[in-house]
C-alpha cells in the first residue's frame, strides 16, 4: 500500500506520524493522506491535519523550528526541510470549506478518526462532506475520484449531512467521466 512505499511524501507521512504520536498529540489526516489511504492515485503531496485547539501551542512549541520550518507569511503551514514536503495545520471544529455558504459541517476532531493502515483519517463520509462543504471544482474532483476508487453508488450520499447531500449526484456522475489524475 501507499504507506509502505519509499520517498518524499510517505517518508515524511511516517516521520510525522512518529513525532506527533511520540510528542501524544491527537490528530487526523485529510487531504492528500486521506485521499492516499482511501486507494486514490493523487496528485497533490502537501501534508494537511487536524489538531484540537487546546493542543496548538504545544504543537508549536514542540515542532515549529525543531522538526517543521514555518513557511514565511502563514502561520499553520510548514515544510520537512529534509523532504520539503510542506505541511498544514488545522483546527479541529473549525468550519470545513466555504464559512459563508454553510456553517455546520467541521472539520474533524481525533476522536472521530478511523485508521486505515494505521493512519488516522475521517471516515469516508465525513471527507466526501468537507470536500463538497468547499463548493469548488477541485474539491469536487477529488470527491468523484473518492467515489470511482471505493466503488460508490447513488445510496451513499444517504449517508452524507443534507447540506452537501445534494452535491453528491453530481459527483456521482462525473465519476463515471474521465480521471481527473
Amino acid at each position: 500500500m501507499f504507506f509502505n512505499k519509499r520517498g518524499p511524501f510517505p517518508d515524511t507521512c511516517r516521520e510525522l506520524i512518529r513525532s506527533l504520536r511520540g510528542a501524544a498529540i491527537d490528530h487526523i489526516f485529510i487531504g492528500a493522506v486521506a485521499m492516499k489511504a482511501y486507494g486514490c492515485e493523487y496528485s497533490e503531496d502537501k501534508i494537511e491535519f487536524c489538531v484540537r485547539e487546546s493542543d496548538l501551542e504545544r504543537f508549536r512549541d514542540e515542532f515549529a523550528g525543531y522538526v517543521l520550518e514555518p513557511l514565511p507569511g502563514q502561520e499553520c503551514r510548514y515544510y520537512y526541510p529534509q523532504t520539503q514536503v510542506q505541511v498544514e495545520l488545522l483546527i479541529s471544529e473549525e468550519v470545513a470549506g466555504d464559512r459563508f455558504k454553510q456553517q455546520a459541517i467541521r472539520l474533524p476532531d481525533p476522536s472521530e478518526a478511523e485508521f486505515l493502515e494505521g493512519i488516522p483519517v475521517p471516515s469516508l463520509a465525513r471527507l466526501i462532506e468537507s470536500k463538497l462543504a468547499s463548493w469548488n471544482s477541485r474539491d469536487r474532483q477529488d470527491v468523484a475520484a473518492l467515489i470511482r476508487a471505493n466503488r460508490l453508488d447513488a445510496t451513499f450520499g444517504e449517508h452524507l449531512h443534507p447540506i452537501v447531500r445534494g452535491e453528491y449526484p453530481a459527483c456521482l456522475a462525473d465519476a463515471r467521466g474521465p480521471t481527473p489524475y
